[in-house]
């Protein structure tokens, strides 16, 4: 809560006018802008680096298209470690199954 400039009064914090009095709050703007800015910053910080989370999306990622997969790994790996894990776990897991489903299926193919 707040207080009137003028009157004295409770008032929200964010109230543009006191409602005993009228008087417009200067400290209510002033509030909203400093709140705005809060906000803006939280959202985008040039300068602090993204979160290095590793998260399944770019294990996926890597998964699905294993060469994109790999050039980031190179790309991250001192930057973003556990992306970089992340992607080149995908990328690896990727190739690993299409070596043995060709194995594979050369095997069935030579039997038949």
């Amino acid at each position: 809560m707040a207080y009137c400039k003028n009157c004295g009064s409770d008032i929200n914090e964010f109230a543009r006018n006191c409602p005993e009095c009228g008087e417009e709050q200067q400290a209510a703007q002033e509030n909203r802008q400093q709140q705005f800015q809060r906000q803006q910053h939280t959202n985008y910080n040039p300068g602090q680096p993204s979160p290095d989370t590793g998260g399944f999306g770019w294990g996926l990622l890597g998964f699905c298209i294993p060469i994109v997969g790999v050039v980031l790994y190179f790309v991250w790996q001192s930057e973003r470690p556990r992306t970089a894990k992340a992607l080149i776990t995908g990328a690896l897991i990727s190739i690993g199954l299409s070596v043995v489903s060709g194995v594979l299926n050369g095997c069935v193919s030579a039997l038949t």
